[in-house]
Order: C-alpha cells, then sequence, then structure tokens
C-alpha cells in the first residue's frame, strides 16, 4: 500500500504513542507506519495488553515522553493521566482523525461496540 502523507499526519508531534492497542490501535499504528512515521518515534500503551510497550502510564509519559497521544475510543479523555498530558501541551488526537485524514473521496461510517452495549440491546 502507498499512502501519501497527510498534512493532519505530518503535523503530529513525535514521538507518538497509540493508546488503546486493541484492533483500531494496531490499525493506527499500522497507518502511521504505511505514512512513513518512523517505529522508533511511535510506542504502544495498554494498561491491559501484556505485549504493549508501556502499561503503567506514569512510566509511559516519564519514559516515553510523548509528544502526541493518539487515544483509542474506548480510553476515557477524562482520566487524571491525559488530562495532564494535555495540561503539559502534548496533543491529543483519535484514531478516527488518523483514518479521515488520509481519505479522499471515501465515505466512512463508524460502528462501536462495547460489552455493556452489546448485552443490553440483547435484553430487549
Amino acid at each position: 500500500m502507498i499512502l501519501e502523507m497527510s498534512d493532519f499526519i505530518k503535523k503530529l508531534k513525535t514521538p507518538i504513542a497509540i493508546v488503546g492497542m486493541g484492533k483500531s490501535g494496531e490499525a493506527a499504528k499500522r497507518l502511521l507506519l504505511a505514512a512513513g512515521i518512523p517505529a522508533n518515534q511511535m510506542t504502544c500503551f495498554d494498561g491491559k495488553l501484556e505485549t504493549a510497550d508501556y502499561r503503567d502510564p506514569s512510566k509511559l509519559m516519564s519514559e516515553a515522553k510523548p509528544q502526541t497521544l493518539v487515544v483509542s475510543p474506548g480510553v476515557p479523555l477524562m482520566s487524571p493521566w491525559i488530562q495532564s498530558a494535555i495540561a503539559q501541551g502534548v496533543q491529543i488526537t483519535s484514531e478516527i482523525s488518523l483514518a479521515c485524514s488520509v481519505l479522499s473521496t471515501e465515505k466512512m461510517i463508524g460502528v462501536t461496540r462495547s460489552e455493556e452495549h452489546t448485552s443490553e440491546l440483547q435484553s430487549h
């Protein structure tokens, strides 16, 4: 896949931390790599995934010193550590914003799912 780096992606400050490494986090990582962001300028955070580069947000912020957080929709932006990052000037964006930045004529439909909502829908 040949992908021209969008102006949006060019303006992301590095290093970049992808926060939440589910399917969409993995897709964001692949998109950034395909767009030309070097792997050594990215790190992965997931509080639950043992294979993530970081599982502790304090270590992520003090050791990796990300300048941009690409935050999964499942991660609350009101988390104290994310609010602290915002206060320190860290750029915050979403996986969806990354994806939209490389679309030209395509249309995007967003579908979300959580166990809680799935259960509620099935019980009605």
